[in-house]
């Protein structure tokens, strides 16, 4: 027998997973995680309550770590390559995508061919305090955050990358109909907060410690805190 449906919290759980598919990046990828080396800096701005972490070295390195592994000669085997050739058609459109906003788009594809650090994403659901039972069809609050962050490492500027997309950015939000932001105070930092269609609020990525950070969810106030005092990490 299958449950009654249950609008509200039917709504919370698409919520997480829109706030989730924020990182779909990550997702081709998820089966070199396990290969990958572990280097602690990358897990500097996950905190040990996540639900869940993923860390991903950076393209740059794939073809060195991977050469001479089963996963190389599995991804490029015949039976990938639509997939393959799908994703390469994507990242080009985002290129072109870049361009035409005036986005420094060769910056981004140095990253992708010079970076050697790691990604990591993490999500954390505070499933305590979650609010799963309302009344008069009142959405549930859902309390999550959401952080990703790319280690420093002396094959890219990272601040570069940071400053391109602040001010790309900022651009856009210059134009008419351009969503709210806000200030978001973190130790003696002041990070930028865009809001998203559903009230959820995520910062402009931005260089902490080293890192390109971005923090995304229901309180990045107290987010961007916890994670910038590195307390209780991952």
């Amino acid at each position: 027998m299958r449950p009654a449906p249950n609008p509200p919290i039917d709504r919370a759980l698409d919520r997480l997973a829109n706030a989730m598919n924020q990182a779909r990046f990550a997702v081709p990828f998820l089966a070199l995680l396990a290969l990958a080396p572990a280097q602690d800096a990358a897990f500097r701005f996950a905190p040990k309550d996540a639900t869940l972490v993923l860390r991903m070295g950076a393209p740059a390195r794939w073809k060195k770590d991977f050469a001479d592994t089963a996963m190389a000669k599995m991804m490029s085997a015949p039976a990938l390559a639509p997939m393959m050739d799908m994703m390469g058609k994507a990242m080009e459109q985002a290129m072109a995508g870049m361009r035409g906003s005036g986005f420094d788009a060769d910056l981004v594809e140095r990253m992708l061919a010079d970076y050697q650090g790691d990604f990591t994403l993490s999500i954390a659901v505070d499933w305590a305090k979650a609010d799963l039972v309302t009344m008069d069809g009142e959405d549930p609050s859902l309390p999550f955050a959401i952080t990703v962050a790319a280690a420093p490492h002396p094959s890219f500027d990272l601040a570069a990358l940071a400053t391109a997309i602040d001010g790309g950015v900022r651009k856009l939000l210059e134009e008419p109909g351009a969503p709210k932001t806000k200030e978001v105070p973190a130790g003696e930092l002041r990070l930028t907060a865009v809001a998203d269609e559903d009230g959820m609020w995520g910062t402009i990525p931005a260089i902490v410690d080293g890192h390109l950070v971005m923090f995304y969810g229901t309180d990045v106030e107290a987010q961007a805190t916890k994670a910038i005092e590195g307390k209780d990490r991952f």
